[in-house]
């Protein structure tokens, strides 16, 4: 074992034997409070010869000697946790009744409290005497329907109203089939006549016609010549010819 731990042990040591004193001495100790040992606080101080092994009591403000070692040290060590929740103690026994106490003075008149139920039925009482005719009542309102009767008959049937008005077309039905062709009509009138239309063109020559019977004698020009006979064809005329031909 190493030296240094061997002086924590002595140490300790140490502590507790003078933890032991101070508690057994009892008033010496308190009277060392009034000295400074231990301080207001309830503080100890000491100081710790490193080589002997002595221990001094002093005051908190005195200053450990060479090679001494300062230790401190409280009369009541630190508050510890709190430890856990004991369990529950059984019941104890039930003391006795205690004296009545004075009767107190009688307190604030309290607020009214809400009605009671309403109470039983009683026995019918015995017949009074008739009352005199009070004036009549108000209309009482009107009551449900009653269930619908049975129909009634037929009447006679109305004269016929006016004929309304005419209302719009309808909508456009869908075209019917095609119907068979119908007979020709009777012809119309003739239109008026067209204007002449533009002459077409020059048929071929007709064939030359016969000839015709000599004429007469012509008449003398101032020459004092007779004339002689003048033979003229005529040619017959065809529309596809053109225009007539004047005479």
């Amino acid at each position: 074992m190493s030296m240094t731990t061997t002086g924590r042990f002595v140490l300790a040591g140490l502590l507790a034997g003078a933890i032991a004193l101070l508690l057994a001495a009892g008033a010496p100790a308190d009277a060392r409070v009034r000295g400074g040992i231990p301080n207001a606080a309830g503080v100890y101080a000491g100081c710790y010869e490193t080589r002997t092994g002595t221990l001094r009591l002093v005051k908190t403000s005195v200053r450990c000697r060479m090679p001494e070692r300062r230790v401190t040290w409280s009369r009541r060590g630190p508050l510890g946790p709190a430890g856990r929740q004991g369990a529950s103690g059984a019941l104890g026994a039930t003391g006795e009744r205690g004296a009545s106490g004075a009767q107190g003075s009688s307190g604030p008149q309290g607020s009214t409290g809400p009605p009671g139920p309403a109470g039983a039925q009683g026995a019918i009482g015995l017949q009074g005497p008739p009352g005199s005719v009070g004036p009549p009542g108000a209309p009482g309102g009107s009551g449900p329907a009653g269930p619908p009767g049975p129909p009634g008959t037929d009447g006679a049937t109305g004269p016929p109203g006016p004929p309304g008005s005419v209302g719009p077309p309808g909508p456009a039905g869908p075209a019917g089939p095609v119907g068979p062709p119908g007979a020709a009509g009777p012809p119309g009138p003739p239109g008026p006549a067209g204007s002449a239309g533009p002459a077409g063109p020059s048929g071929p020559a007709g064939p030359p016609g016969s000839a015709g019977p000599p004429g007469s004698a012509g008449q003398q020009d101032q020459l004092g010549r007779s004339g002689r006979p003048v033979l003229r064809i005529r040619r017959s005329w065809h529309p596809s010819r053109g225009p007539r031909p004047q005479a």
